[in-house]
């Protein structure tokens, strides 16, 4: 996997070519490894990811990646924002049908989907 740590805060990044305004300034290619991060399998790599692009969002260099690339990106952040919303939903439903059971087998489950729902609904949305 490659390191995310980079397209974080300015604090954060290695030394790099600085633009005109003093910006960081990555290629299409680091970019394009970023949002495709986006997709991996695993939920901290994509979590990473999105941390990584909302560091981006203010960063013309990115934009400008965004216009050239703008289905490839819009396609990657609705595939999460789609899979995200689902899994609320799916843990809500599982929350409400084990409050539903009763009993102390119901409320563990109660506690555990719900604990998933708060988890779910803290991944890194745009505000």
């Amino acid at each position: 996997i490659g390191d995310l740590r980079h397209f974080g805060s300015a604090h954060r990044r290695p030394k790099r070519a600085m633009a005109e305004d003093g910006e960081a300034t990555y290629s299409d290619e680091e970019f394009g490894e970023l949002v495709g991060f986006l997709n991996d399998p695993k939920l901290e790599v994509q979590r990473f990811a999105a941390e990584g692009v909302l560091a981006q969002t203010e960063s013309q260099a990115f934009l400008d990646y965004c216009r050239r690339q703008p289905r490839r990106v819009a396609k990657l952040l609705l595939r999460l924002a789609e899979k995200a919303e689902a899994d609320a939903a799916t843990s809500h439903a599982a929350a409400a049908v084990a409050a539903d059971s009763g009993g102390k087998v119901g409320e563990r489950a109660a506690r555990q989907a719900a604990m998933e729902a708060a988890t779910a609904s803290a991944a890194p949305r745009d505000s």
